[in-house]
């Protein structure tokens, strides 16, 4: 007689934030303070996740205006067979997870044919991805959800695929928009042996007006003030909500938006943890995101200098989103 396996004994957890003081790495405050002190201020993208902001964004995603993951669930429903036709049983990886509710439909069609499929979300938020394991996994009886909590700059800092184990990254939920270099491609590819396989997805280049109405919302400009109450309860600082506004910009450079936080006078901002004073002017905005939008063939270009061999671009019916599967060459 076949006995189950608990859903507490297929989760793991692997948090490189224990022991750090605010739960970061040194790299992480390096690149806040870089941000802080910037001719144009910014927040890193890893400081929007703590558990309150997660939820934020979950209920962001989910609003009528945001597209982005209506399109991606929409190629993951209908290739969901077509993609694991492609790359067959191997240990998946998913780079920045959160709750991994869209890597969930994939996650089904492997439960389907194979057993055991071994899942090992990513994320700096650890509560995030424990929550949405238990959300999945009872659905899901042939999976083991090994999660992996910390900076990227901590997590790839040595191999963490199982030696000789075929595997497929995932860099799904146009992350890849937050990135302004190939560092974290590059990093994912130092992870990848020759033949393993690594799928991207990324929103295509549209209107801005359009664009611009996908971020211009409540629930938006909840994730970007809730930076400011993580950094003072983090770092000691003393922003205060009240004193800045919401606002997207469209940025013609990379041909996508930024969301930004606009100081509506001067003040002084004392990280008494980071033993740091920043003077924002008024009118002077923070940019709390970054969301890019990407061209195919450019892509596809990017990918193959890093190391990569386009297997197949799937879109959905509009061709406004796309998920590309390739192998590490």
């Amino acid at each position: 007689m076949k006995t189950e396996i608990s859903i507490d004994d297929r989760i793991t957890l692997k948090n490189l934030a224990d022991g750090l003081p605010s739960g970061y790495p040194e790299a992480s405050i390096k690149k806040l303070i870089t941000g802080l002190t910037a001719q144009k201020k910014f927040f890193p993208p890893e400081f929007s996740y703590d558990d309150k902001g997660s939820v934020y964004f979950d209920r962001f995603v989910e609003t009528s205006e945001y597209y982005l993951p209506q399109k991606e669930i929409e190629i993951f429903r209908t290739y969901k067979d077509d993609l694991v036709e492609l790359t067959g049983n191997r240990a998946i990886f998913e780079v920045g997870a959160g709750s991994s509710k869209k890597v969930a439909i994939l996650l089904e069609a492997y439960n389907k044919r194979y057993n055991p499929v071994c899942f090992y979300p990513i994320d700096i938020n650890a509560a995030i991805m424990m929550a949405g394991a238990r959300n999945y996994l009872p659905k899901l009886p042939n999976v083991y959800t090994n999660c992996i909590a910390g900076a990227y700059s901590d997590v790839f800092a040595s191999k963490i695929k199982p030696a000789g184990t075929p595997s497929l990254f995932l860099l799904i939920g146009s992350s890849i928009s937050q990135e302004s270099d190939d560092t974290l491609l590059r990093n994912i590819r130092k992870q990848l042996d020759i033949g393993d396989m690594f799928m991207i997805s990324y929103d295509l280049q549209k209107d801005p007006e359009l664009l611009r109405s996908a971020y211009q919302n409540y629930e938006a400009s909840l994730c970007s003030l809730n930076v400011l109450d993580h950094l003072n309860d983090t770092f000691g600082s003393n922003f205060d909500q009240g004193s800045f506004e919401f606002e997207v910009q469209f940025n013609p450079e990379h041909k996508g938006c930024e969301t930004h936080l606009r100081s509506k006078t001067d003040q002084d901002i004392l990280f008494r943890g980071l033993e740091l004073t920043v003077h924002f002017d008024a009118d002077e905005t923070v940019r709390t995101g970054t969301q890019r939008k990407f061209d195919r063939v450019e892509m596809r270009s990017r990918l193959e200098n890093i190391g990569f061999q386009e297997v197949k671009t799937f879109t959905d019916a509009d061709g406004w989103y796309a998920t590309t599967l390739l192998e590490a060459v």
